[in-house]
């Protein structure tokens, strides 16, 4: 019959196996914050051998202007007492070679089960610098043509499926006497004149119905403006559709 040791160290050694195997980094520290086990992935992420930073403070690969946030979030988590959801972090961290990446970390919490003090701080830390960059990419390709869009002369309008307005551009003012605010959360079709409402909505609903693919039609409108003046304009709507489902995201027009 195996003794309580040899089960102990089985479990160990099974743990150990996993952790070896493993992409991300996964380390435990004390409860001064002290590292105490880091696993080898910790080579290929963030360029330390794990005995390079056995024995170290756990924020030693933080970068400095983010450790008073990573202190804080995990202060913060530990204060929270049993229970309390494993925060997600992320921070900047500095590769034995200098360079920075991403990271997200998920600390663990282990507990004296009847003092309720930490015994053991565990976490799993996985490289997101890919996605941080592209997310950043993301929001100065939407700032670039937001700032083109706030340009033209044309008013450049979204809307959902359901047919209201998300946003408008600046340029509404001077074509329709609105200011975009007024008209962002409102129908499409407040603006067209009611005589041609239906005819508008027929030629979006069967453009619409084309699917992905379909070239944007071009339908001209009376308009009627804040003051009431009737002008004559022409839209050229452009369908959003979801790559997956086929489902329609969202209507984008230039007038």
């Amino acid at each position: 019959m195996a003794t309580t040791e040899d089960v102990l160290a089985f479990s160990e050694a099974r743990y150990r196996l996993i952790t070896e195997q493993i992409t991300d980094v996964v380390s435990c520290c004390d409860a001064q914050g002290i590292l105490t086990f880091v696993s080898p992935s910790s080579e290929a992420l963030l360029g330390y051998l794990p005995e390079e930073l056995l024995g170290k403070e756990s924020v030693v690969i933080v970068h400095p202007d983010d450790q008073r946030a990573v202190r804080k979030s995990i202060i913060a988590y530990l204060a929270a007492g049993p229970g309390a959801n494993p925060p997600r972090i992320e921070y900047r961290a500095i590769r034995k070679d200098g360079r920075q990446i991403w990271i997200e970390s998920r600390p663990i919490a282990i507990r004296d089960s009847q003092t309720g003090e930490m015994i053991e701080l565990q976490d799993c830390i996985r490289d997101v610098t890919a996605r941080r960059e592209a997310e950043a990419a993301l929001v100065r390709s939407e700032e670039r043509y937001r700032l083109i869009v706030e340009q033209v002369t044309d008013v450049v309008a979204c809307c959902d499926p359901k047919g209201f307005l998300t946003y408008v551009s600046p340029s509404s003012e001077a074509l329709f006497g609105y200011r975009p605010e007024e008209l962002v959360g409102g129908d499409a079709g407040v603006l067209i004149h009611p005589d041609d409402q239906k005819t508008v909505r027929r030629a979006v609903v069967a453009f619409v119905a084309q699917g992905p693919g379909a070239p944007p039609p071009s339908i001209e409108y009376r308009a009627l403006r804040k003051d009431g003046r009737i002008i004559w304009v022409e839209a050229r709507p452009v369908a959003v559709f979801d790559p997956k489902t086929g489902e329609l995201i969202e209507l984008q027009d230039s007038t």
